[in-house]
């Protein structure tokens, strides 16, 4: 089984549950992907996430920072390596750190982005995506801390995505309304433009 764990932004959004595993996984997040997660804003689903990633820190969850330098590093004529993002690159980075420093079985990065396992398979480092870590991790024991903050935060996403849904079906609702009274709109308004020119000539 690998000994890091590597975790990809997209895992923490989709499942921050993640993190209450980290007293029996060593769980990695990149330093890259923390100011992903900042720079997005306060107030936001995104800051949500990186204040649950900073509250499980005591937990064991390390930040770190990718390598400066590698005996293997990503080549930029390397095809795969050109569709990575700069906060894939730093992931990879790591990664690849880990496996040269400690073993090829040592990393495993959690990621549901397909360019980014897709170029960590070509260098035989191991990716496994979120639900198949919860998957595998089912037995572990959990932070039951760190369980409830990430449950209020997918109750909170949640909320976010259904109020969105529900103001994208007012706004497409009140489009097709518009549009299908667009020529009594357009009466009304050439009327109402005649209303001054009709009164003259009614007084002359």
């Amino acid at each position: 089984m690998p000994s890091r764990y590597i975790i990809d932004t997209s895992v923490l959004f989709q499942h921050p549950q993640i993190l209450s595993r980290a007293g029996n996984r060593k769980l990695v997040i990149p330093r890259a992907v923390m100011e992903e997660l900042s720079h997005r804003g306060k107030g936001s689903k995104w800051a949500d996430i990186a204040e649950l990633v900073a509250s499980s820190i005591p937990t064991g969850v390390k930040i770190a920072d990718a390598p400066e330098n590698l005996k293997n590093d990503l080549i930029q004529s390397d095809r795969n390596a050109q569709r990575l993002s700069g906060a894939d690159f730093d992931i990879a980075r790591i990664a690849i750190a880990y496996a040269e420093e400690q073993g090829i079985d040592t990393p495993c990065v959690v990621t549901n982005d397909k360019a980014l396992a897709y170029f960590l398979s070509s260098r035989n480092i191991k990716s496994i995506t979120g639900s198949e870590f919860i998957g595998e991790s089912k037995g572990d024991s959990l932070n039951k801390d760190i369980e409830d903050k990430a449950e209020k935060v997918v109750s909170s996403q949640r909320r976010y995505i259904f109020i969105s849904f529900v103001l994208g079906v007012l706004a497409s609702a009140a489009g097709n309304i518009v549009y299908s009274n667009i020529d009594l709109l357009v009466c009304s308004d050439v009327m109402d433009a005649s209303a001054p020119k009709l009164a003259v000539l009614c007084q002359a």
